[in-house]
């Protein structure tokens, strides 16, 4: 959130990252459960923590306010001592002529100052204690306000991991209900199925009766039609012959091989006879006019057949590709959304991961994604207990922070890469002593940390405190030879030196 000076509150987190990138699924969730019954015990124990101190703080707000009250007790006393002694001198001023004895009074006014000397050295020591009090009470109130802040990220990061669980769940029942309200369906079309089978039955079979019949007259039909064909061409016994032949009842076979046309485009015989009557009309002037033969016509029906095959091949290709297109860009929306999603959780971990790295100096840091222009800004917190620190321009800060934000700049990003290969050169220009050994020794963890991949940092400056592993190599460039010689200057070639 944004505080009062237009600063960003940045509360970093010292926990480390697990990598996300490059490993197995279901070992990274078994890791991200762990993390999360971590994280809850962390927070129970923050919890208990947090109620321990405000235990605390209500303990010394009490001390402080019996102080406070004995302090005012105090006061009054002494304002009560302060007016008898006045009422006691005045009593004397007055009674200063007076032969009487004066001794039970001198007495009493000794005791009363005696009394107010007590109360002022009480005073003045309730006062010391409350001062020491303070700087305990403010630290109190400090830690709670801290555990309060972790708090409310653990929480956040708790109730985002609910919500999920809670939409993953508020799915899977409508899932349910959908089912529950497909199966509902299914069985009331069973019932009514179950209820119309027999009607369906008796219908069937009184179809196939009368579809019987209708192959058997229409296997009469053709043979009357082909006796009659028969004996316009053969005359006298022959013809007898087919007659005889085509008297036969017709086999189960051959009704078999008869089809039957759909009822439903079906019309009246006159709009049949005269459609054929106007087809064969049409069909015959066609003939007169271009004298076609049997062989043209079974030639052109061949044509059609073919040519109908083909359409009907192009068109369930043209489906098949509209299914294909229609599917792939259901990839396509579904692809973009994760890329999108992707992309999100790639821009948070390497945000953790950035202020992780400057955890290391104490500092704290933010990377700000514009990723419709495509630019990012950084945001860096010298101290991060301070924020009056931070800086929005990298340009205000010094060589030595600015290469250390370079850095780790460039840890975070390369965190969500899957190159082989990661080289930087003169990476500790312009560091510090100090920081320059914890960079390198946190580039030397990275490294060790993924050993798929190699890492190669080039530097001018010492590295002799740096001890070589099996995974670590050091090579030493060699100090070229600089001498005079006739001619001009000459180049040696370096050699390297494996420590």
């Amino acid at each position: 959130k944004v505080t009062k000076g237009g600063n960003i509150q940045m509360i970093s987190n010292s926990r480390k990252l697990s990598q996300s990138i490059g490993v197995d699924m279901e070992h990274a969730i078994s890791d991200a459960r762990a993390e999360l019954q971590s994280l809850e015990e962390e927070l129970k124990n923050w919890n208990l923590q947090c109620n321990k101190l405000e235990h605390q703080h209500t303990e010394q707000k009490k001390n402080w306010n019996m102080c406070k009250r004995e302090l005012q007790k105090n006061e009054k006393e002494m304002d009560d001592a302060q007016k008898e002694i006045d009422d006691i001198k005045a009593e004397e001023s007055t009674a200063v002529d007076m032969d009487a004895d004066t001794s039970t009074e001198e007495q009493e006014v000794a005791e009363a100052q005696e009394m107010l000397d007590t109360i002022k050295e009480n005073q003045i020591k309730l006062k010391e204690q409350i001062e020491e009090n303070k700087p305990t009470i403010q630290d109190l109130k400090d830690r709670v306000s801290e555990v309060s802040e972790r708090n409310k990220k653990v929480l956040a990061d708790l109730e985002k991991a609910q919500n999920d669980l809670s939409q993953y769940f508020n799915e899977m029942e409508m899932a349910k209900q959908k089912v529950e309200k497909k199966r509902q369906k299914l069985e009331q079309y069973e019932k009514i199925i179950s209820e119309h089978s027999e009607t369906v039955s008796e219908a069937e079979q009184e179809v196939k009766e009368y579809l019987f019949l209708a192959k058997k007259v229409h296997y009469n039909y053709n043979a009357l039609e082909e006796r009659r064909v028969q004996r316009e061409e053969n005359e006298g016994a022959a013809s007898d012959t087919q007659f005889t032949e085509y008297s036969q009842e017709p086999t189960s076979e051959e009704l078999d091989q008869i089809d039957i046309p759909n009822l439903e485009s079906i019309h009246q015989p006159d709009h049949y006879k005269a459609r054929v009557e106007r087809a064969e009309a049409k069909i015959a002037l066609e003939k007169e006019r271009r004298r076609v033969t049997r062989d043209d016509l079974a030639t052109a029906y061949d044509k059609y057949v073919r040519a109908k095959e083909i359409l009907q091949a192009k068109e369930s290709q043209i489906q098949e590709i509209e299914e294909k297109s229609e599917a792939m860009k259901g990839d396509l929306k579904l692809r973009k959304r994760r890329w999108m999603e992707f992309r999100a959780a790639m821009s948070v971990i390497s945000n953790l991961k950035f202020d992780e790295t400057l955890n290391i100096k104490g500092s704290s840091g933010q990377i700000k994604f514009d990723h419709v222009n495509g630019t990012l800004d950084l945001i860096v917190q010298k101290d991060s207990n301070i924020e009056n620190s931070q800086q929005k321009d990298v340009k205000a800060l010094s060589g030595g922070e600015r290469s250390f934000t370079t850095i780790s700049l460039l840890l975070a990003i390369g965190e969500m890469l899957e190159t082989p290969f990661r080289v930087m050169d003169e990476f500790d220009v312009f560091l510090d002593p100090v920081t320059r050994k914890l960079i390198i020794d946190t580039l030397i963890a990275v490294g060790e940390g993924m050993p798929h991949r190699q890492f190669i940092f080039i530097t001018p400056q010492d590295v002799s405190n740096v001890e070589s592993s099996p995974t670590l190599k050091i090579l030493k460039m060699k100090p070229p030879e600089r001498r005079q010689v006739a001619g001009g200057h000459t180049q040696q070639t370096l050699e390297f030196s494996q420590q």
